[in-house]
């Protein structure tokens, strides 16, 4: 097959290096070979049509994928096979839009409301991630939709390990404008009732 050259069909707030991008560690999706092989036509066909969410978690001057890592394993494989055609020293350029959770508890919510259509939910890796979260996998399961979990509920007892609380006296939780998931703001000053629920069984201070 003749080496193609990679179409871009949409906007983007950037256009970064497709080696700048890493893969969010632990992501509970999985992409099977036959799914691959479709994804890898629907690339060829029309290209990327829809720009991948990123996190510049720190300075090392990569990105971590929150959403579109299917894609990153598919676009990767075909420039291993030379499908795509890249002339020497020049960069594969993706587009993307920058996501600014604060930490990485919240970017792992983040990659939970917005997983892709294409791989399969693993539930043992989901289970974890959801851990990774700050969620246990029935709060998580309350708060995103899994369409491949629509009718289950997994017996999973498992609770997040809350983050150090000391200092959290009079915290108030507060909603992430991003992913809508709860979450207590930490050496909130103002004294006052949790009136938003809470993400843990237990409020801070009385873990």
């Amino acid at each position: 097959m003749k080496p193609k050259k990679l179409k871009i069909s949409c906007g983007a707030q950037a256009m970064v290096d497709f080696n700048r991008l890493v893969p969010f560690k632990g992501n509970p999706k999985d992409l099977h070979p036959e799914e691959a092989v479709k994804l890898r036509q629907e690339i060829l066909t029309v290209g990327i049509c829809k720009s991948w969410t990123v996190w510049k978690k720190d300075d090392s001057g990569r990105l971590v994928i929150l959403d579109g890592e299917q894609r990153w394993k598919v676009v990767k494989q075909m420039i291993a096979d030379g499908v795509i055609a890249l002339k020497a020293g020049t960069e594969l350029m993706i587009p993307v839009e920058m996501a600014t959770p604060r930490h990485e508890e919240e970017a792992a919510r983040m990659v939970l409301s917005l997983i892709s259509q294409h791989g399969r939910l693993n539930k043992s890796k989901l289970a974890k991630f959801a851990g990774k979260a700050g969620l246990n996998m029935d709060k998580a399961q309350q708060v995103f939709s899994f369409v491949e979990l629509d009718g289950e509920r997994l017996d999973d007892d498992t609770k997040p390990t809350p983050p150090d609380t000391s200092g959290w006296k009079g915290a108030k939780v507060v909603e992430c404008p991003a992913c809508k998931v709860l979450s207590y703001q930490k050496n909130h000053q103002a004294a006052g009732e949790i009136t938003k629920g809470d993400i843990w069984d237990e409020q801070p201070g009385n873990q």
